[in-house]
């Protein structure tokens, strides 16, 4: 039988996978519907670079950082617009929901 603490941390856990997956897919669709890229981008490795791949450019990564904001109402600084936490799918739904949890404390503060 499971204790009620590990209840909750799977729990948390299936919820912060299902968000995982929500943030990709509209990550996904928002390159898919604004930029003109050869590779499906649904079938496009988390891991891959968006800029090695051309699927965006120096324009491409505002336009990026923009819809971020706009869409999860996040704020993006300059020095958090990096390949560390943007050039990758992977590293942008990571950073989204760094974000997020960090909005998320505040607000319960």
């Amino acid at each position: 039988m499971m204790s009620d603490t590990t209840q909750i941390g799977e729990q948390v856990a299936g919820r912060l996978r299902d968000q995982s997956n929500t943030i990709d897919f509209e990550v996904r669709e928002f390159l898919r519907d604004n930029f003109i890229v050869d590779a499906d981008l649904m079938r496009l490795p988390g891991s891959a670079s968006l800029t090695d791949s051309a699927v965006l450019d120096s324009m491409g990564v505002l336009e990026f950082v923009m819809f971020l904001e706009e869409h999860y109402r996040i704020e993006i600084s300059d020095q958090e617009t990096v390949p560390d936490n943007l050039d990758t799918i992977d590293n942008a739904v990571r950073f989204i929901q760094t974000k997020l949890n960090a909005q998320d404390r505040a607000n319960a503060e």
